[in-house]
């Protein structure tokens, strides 16, 4: 229906293709292949429309470079698609390569351009959810460090004593324990020796190790405030 209003939630929302995991899902259980066309089609549309800013953060309205919404295609809308799709005919090795060019600079403009609070979150989430997920990739390895140095350094930050987001608000705070969660367990499942302990990587000397291996900390520090009462965070998003 048309208000009459310009809301700038169509563009951003839309523009995470938050249905590309449903397409994906859907193809695997059915077999369907047009969800398969409609993914590539829908990929090459974007790839065509929509190019990123140069010298530009991306961070306003009618944007679809914001750094939220690079952060949650990189982790969470495209790459179930990719992945249930890379082995099929139609997603073709031309599309392949669109999806890594793709993906590789959204990698580049979170890298450049960071926001703080619980957007940071989501960023730095994508960001080493490219590192990881294509380590062939010469920038991987540097993608991974820097997200998980930005977010050690930002989060230790963002509690306040009693372990709760300094947002102030159950919903974010819910989601930035989410996040560092979901962080840490993509780089456990990728074996990634950038959230080892120091005595784990063998290393006496933990600067050798590297400092990355605190944000395991980080997220145990997180839930501090929790762990009298670990139902909190889920109970005040009721």
């Amino acid at each position: 229906r048309n208000t009459g209003r310009h809301d700038n939630e169509w563009q951003w929302q839309l523009n995470r293709m938050p249905w590309f995991p449903a397409m994906a899902g859907a193809f695997v259980k059915t077999g369907n292949r047009e969800y398969i066309t409609a993914f590539v089609r829908q990929l090459r549309s974007w790839a065509l429309a929509c190019k990123l800013p140069p010298n530009h953060s991306g961070n306003g309205p009618d944007s679809v470079w914001r750094g939220i919404t690079c952060g949650l295609r990189l982790y969470a809308f495209w790459p179930p698609a990719y992945v249930a799709f890379i082995k099929e005919p139609e997603f073709t090795d031309d599309d392949i390569l669109t999806y890594c060019y793709l993906v590789l600079i959204q990698s580049r403009h979170l890298k450049r351009f960071n926001n703080i609070g619980n957007i940071l979150t989501m960023e730095m989430r994508g960001l080493f959810a490219f590192g990881a997920m294509f380590p062939e990739f010469k920038e991987a390895e540097a993608a991974r460090r820097y997200a998980v140095d930005t977010l050690y350094k930002s989060v230790k930050g963002m509690f306040l004593a009693d372990g709760f987001l300094n947002e102030l608000t159950t919903g974010y705070h819910r989601l930035v324990v989410g996040n560092v969660y979901g962080f840490a367990g993509l780089a456990g499942e990728c074996g990634d020796g950038e959230f080892c302990s120091a005595g784990e990587c063998g290393h006496d000397d933990t600067n050798e190790c590297n400092t990355h291996h605190s944000v395991q900390q980080v997220a145990g520090q997180i839930v501090t405030g929790l762990q009298q009462d670990p139902d909190r965070s889920y109970r005040c998003n009721q």
